[in-house]
Protein backbone atom coordinates (compact mmCIF):
# COMPACT_ATOMS: atom_id res chain seq x y z
CA UNK A 1 0.00 0.00 0.00
CA UNK A 2 1.37 3.38 -1.38
CA UNK A 3 1.09 6.50 0.46
CA UNK A 4 2.36 10.03 0.51
CA UNK A 5 3.18 10.64 4.04
CA UNK A 6 3.98 14.23 3.83
CA UNK A 7 1.82 16.97 2.23
CA UNK A 8 -0.03 20.18 2.31
CA UNK A 9 -3.04 21.73 1.09
CA UNK A 10 -4.24 25.29 0.91
CA UNK A 11 -6.81 25.96 3.22
CA UNK A 12 -4.86 25.32 6.63
CA UNK A 13 -1.36 26.03 4.82
CA UNK A 14 -0.79 29.23 4.20
CA UNK A 15 2.54 28.80 2.09
CA UNK A 16 0.48 25.62 -0.47
CA UNK A 17 -0.91 26.24 -3.61
CA UNK A 18 -3.14 23.31 -3.85
CA UNK A 19 -6.39 22.16 -2.84
CA UNK A 20 -7.27 19.18 -1.52
CA UNK A 21 -9.24 18.40 -4.57
CA UNK A 22 -6.49 18.99 -6.17
CA UNK A 23 -4.24 17.08 -4.27
CA UNK A 24 -6.33 13.70 -4.45
CA UNK A 25 -6.69 14.51 -8.19
CA UNK A 26 -2.66 14.51 -8.37
CA UNK A 27 -2.05 11.58 -6.19
CA UNK A 28 -4.91 8.85 -8.04
CA UNK A 29 -3.35 10.29 -11.05
CA UNK A 30 0.25 8.41 -10.05
CA UNK A 31 -1.51 5.22 -8.00
CA UNK A 32 -1.49 6.46 -4.91
CA UNK A 33 -3.74 4.74 -2.22
CA UNK A 34 -3.50 7.35 0.33
CA UNK A 35 -2.33 10.59 1.20
CA UNK A 36 -1.29 12.28 4.45
CA UNK A 37 -2.50 16.16 4.50
CA UNK A 38 0.35 17.29 7.38
CA UNK A 39 -0.52 20.87 7.41
CA UNK A 40 2.21 23.58 9.65
CA UNK A 41 1.33 23.33 13.15
CA UNK A 42 -2.65 22.03 12.91
CA UNK A 43 -4.38 19.54 12.06
CA UNK A 44 -8.07 21.31 11.38
CA UNK A 45 -8.59 19.80 8.40
CA UNK A 46 -9.90 16.67 10.91
CA UNK A 47 -12.55 19.04 12.17
CA UNK A 48 -14.25 18.78 8.37
CA UNK A 49 -13.09 15.28 7.49
CA UNK A 50 -12.06 13.30 10.47
CA UNK A 51 -8.93 11.41 11.07
CA UNK A 52 -9.08 8.85 8.80
CA UNK A 53 -11.47 9.19 5.52
CA UNK A 54 -12.02 8.03 1.68
CA UNK A 55 -12.71 10.44 -0.87
CA UNK A 56 -13.26 8.88 -4.64
CA UNK A 57 -11.45 5.63 -3.72
CA UNK A 58 -8.19 7.72 -1.72
CA UNK A 59 -6.95 7.69 1.55
CA UNK A 60 -7.08 10.37 3.83
CA UNK A 61 -4.99 10.66 6.89
CA UNK A 62 -4.66 13.79 8.80
CA UNK A 63 -1.64 14.85 10.66
CA UNK A 64 -0.03 17.99 11.26
CA UNK A 65 3.89 19.00 10.57
CA UNK A 66 4.52 20.33 14.02
CA UNK A 67 7.56 23.16 14.40
CA UNK A 68 9.47 22.14 17.64
CA UNK A 69 12.43 23.88 18.64
CA UNK A 70 14.77 21.14 17.54
CA UNK A 71 12.86 21.28 14.22
CA UNK A 72 10.04 20.18 12.04
CA UNK A 73 8.66 16.50 12.82
CA UNK A 74 5.73 15.04 11.29
CA UNK A 75 3.11 14.26 13.98
CA UNK A 76 0.31 11.86 14.11
CA UNK A 77 -2.15 11.12 16.56
CA UNK A 78 -5.51 12.98 17.78
CA UNK A 79 -4.56 15.93 19.64
CA UNK A 80 -4.60 19.42 18.65
CA UNK A 81 -1.58 20.86 18.88
CA UNK A 82 -0.70 24.60 20.71
CA UNK A 83 -0.58 27.43 19.09
CA UNK A 84 2.83 28.38 20.04
CA UNK A 85 6.19 26.93 19.62
CA UNK A 86 7.37 24.02 21.73
CA UNK A 87 10.16 21.71 22.18
CA UNK A 88 10.08 18.33 21.15
CA UNK A 89 10.25 17.05 24.63
CA UNK A 90 6.78 18.97 25.13
CA UNK A 91 5.25 17.10 22.63
CA UNK A 92 5.86 14.09 23.42
CA UNK A 93 4.55 14.23 27.32
CA UNK A 94 1.64 15.89 26.11
CA UNK A 95 0.47 13.12 24.36
CA UNK A 96 2.66 10.40 26.18
CA UNK A 97 -0.22 7.52 26.84
CA UNK A 98 -2.17 8.17 23.28
CA UNK A 99 -1.91 6.55 20.09
CA UNK A 100 1.47 8.58 18.30
CA UNK A 101 3.90 8.69 15.47
CA UNK A 102 6.68 11.14 15.22
CA UNK A 103 8.57 11.22 12.25
CA UNK A 104 11.58 13.86 11.39
CA UNK A 105 10.53 15.47 8.51
CA UNK A 106 13.62 16.56 5.91
CA UNK A 107 15.98 16.98 8.61
CA UNK A 108 18.94 18.23 6.63
CA UNK A 109 16.93 20.48 4.54
CA UNK A 110 19.50 23.84 4.65
CA UNK A 111 16.75 25.67 5.78
CA UNK A 112 17.33 25.58 9.28
CA UNK A 113 13.70 23.95 10.11
CA UNK A 114 14.86 20.47 10.30
CA UNK A 115 15.91 18.74 13.30
CA UNK A 116 19.66 17.76 12.09
CA UNK A 117 21.61 16.21 15.17
CA UNK A 118 18.92 16.47 17.57
CA UNK A 119 17.91 13.54 16.48
CA UNK A 120 20.36 11.40 18.35
CA UNK A 121 18.78 12.93 21.29
CA UNK A 122 15.24 11.64 20.36
CA UNK A 123 16.25 8.38 18.32
CA UNK A 124 13.69 6.47 21.15
CA UNK A 125 11.32 8.47 20.45
CA UNK A 126 11.05 8.60 16.37
CA UNK A 127 8.97 6.32 14.59
CA UNK A 128 10.72 7.12 11.16
CA UNK A 129 12.99 9.60 9.87
CA UNK A 130 12.07 11.34 6.53
CA UNK A 131 14.89 9.97 4.91
CA UNK A 132 13.17 10.98 1.19
CA UNK A 133 11.45 14.27 0.85
CA UNK A 134 9.91 15.29 -2.42
CA UNK A 135 11.17 19.11 -1.48
CA UNK A 136 14.65 18.65 -0.45
CA UNK A 137 17.76 17.98 -2.31
CA UNK A 138 19.41 14.75 -3.19
CA UNK A 139 22.60 15.71 -1.43
CA UNK A 140 20.50 16.18 2.00
CA UNK A 141 18.06 13.53 1.87
CA UNK A 142 20.88 11.23 1.46
CA UNK A 143 22.58 12.82 5.04
CA UNK A 144 18.95 11.95 6.37
CA UNK A 145 19.35 8.53 4.75
CA UNK A 146 22.78 7.97 6.56
CA UNK A 147 21.69 9.00 9.94
CA UNK A 148 18.62 6.82 9.77
CA UNK A 149 20.93 3.62 9.22
CA UNK A 150 23.14 5.04 11.78
CA UNK A 151 20.83 5.35 14.20
CA UNK A 152 18.53 2.15 13.26
CA UNK A 153 15.31 4.11 12.71
CA UNK A 154 13.16 2.91 9.76
CA UNK A 155 13.38 5.76 6.56
CA UNK A 156 10.10 7.08 5.14
CA UNK A 157 9.23 9.13 1.72
CA UNK A 158 6.94 12.04 1.25
CA UNK A 159 6.83 14.22 -1.55
CA UNK A 160 6.19 17.43 0.97
CA UNK A 161 4.17 19.32 -2.00
CA UNK A 162 2.97 22.69 -1.87
CA UNK A 163 2.05 22.52 -5.46
CA UNK A 164 0.79 19.18 -7.51
CA UNK A 165 3.65 18.67 -9.20
CA UNK A 166 5.69 17.10 -6.28
CA UNK A 167 2.52 15.24 -4.77
CA UNK A 168 3.84 11.68 -4.58
CA UNK A 169 7.15 12.22 -5.95
CA UNK A 170 7.89 10.13 -2.78
CA UNK A 171 5.75 8.15 -0.83
CA UNK A 172 5.84 5.16 2.03
CA UNK A 173 5.05 1.59 1.20
CA UNK A 174 3.19 -0.20 3.44
CA UNK A 175 3.73 -4.11 4.01
CA UNK A 176 0.10 -4.36 5.14
CA UNK A 177 -3.06 -2.56 4.13
CA UNK A 178 -4.13 0.59 6.31
CA UNK A 179 -7.57 0.54 6.81
CA UNK A 180 -8.16 3.35 9.86
CA UNK A 181 -6.35 5.92 11.77
CA UNK A 182 -5.32 3.44 14.27
CA UNK A 183 -3.81 0.59 11.77
CA UNK A 184 -1.69 3.57 10.29
CA UNK A 185 -0.28 4.51 13.71
CA UNK A 186 0.33 0.52 14.29
CA UNK A 187 1.99 -0.22 10.81
CA UNK A 188 4.61 2.72 11.66
CA UNK A 189 5.33 1.74 14.94
CA UNK A 190 5.92 -1.59 13.54
CA UNK A 191 8.67 -0.26 11.01
CA UNK A 192 6.44 -2.35 8.46
CA UNK A 193 7.06 -0.15 5.53
CA UNK A 194 10.07 1.40 3.13
CA UNK A 195 10.52 4.67 1.04
CA UNK A 196 9.00 4.49 -2.78
CA UNK A 197 10.31 6.57 -5.06
CA UNK A 198 8.15 7.89 -8.48
CA UNK A 199 9.88 7.13 -11.62
CA UNK A 200 8.70 6.42 -15.07
CA UNK A 201 5.49 6.24 -14.74
CA UNK A 202 5.62 3.91 -11.50
CA UNK A 203 6.96 3.55 -7.80
CA UNK A 204 10.31 1.43 -7.21
CA UNK A 205 12.44 1.34 -3.88
CA UNK A 206 14.23 4.44 -3.00
CA UNK A 207 16.90 3.04 -0.73
CA UNK A 208 19.49 1.67 -3.38
CA UNK A 209 21.25 -0.63 -0.12
CA UNK A 210 24.18 -0.87 -3.03
CA UNK A 211 24.32 2.74 -3.76
CA UNK A 212 24.59 2.82 -0.02
CA UNK A 213 27.47 0.82 0.11
CA UNK A 214 29.18 2.14 -2.44
CA UNK A 215 28.89 5.86 -0.95
CA UNK A 216 29.75 4.66 2.44
CA UNK A 217 26.68 5.97 3.45
CA UNK A 218 25.37 4.54 7.12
Amino acid sequence: MLIDTHLHEDKYSFDSKQSLEDVIGAAKSKGLDGICVTNHDNSDLAKELGWFSIIDGLKIIVGSEVYTKEGDILYFGRMEIPNRRIPFKELLEMTQGTDRAFIAAHPYRCNNRGMKDHMRDFAADLTAIEGFNGNTSIEENMIAVGEAINLGIPISGGGDSHWTGRVGKYATKFDKAIESYDSFIKELNAGRFTAAKYLEGRYVQALDINYCQEKKIG
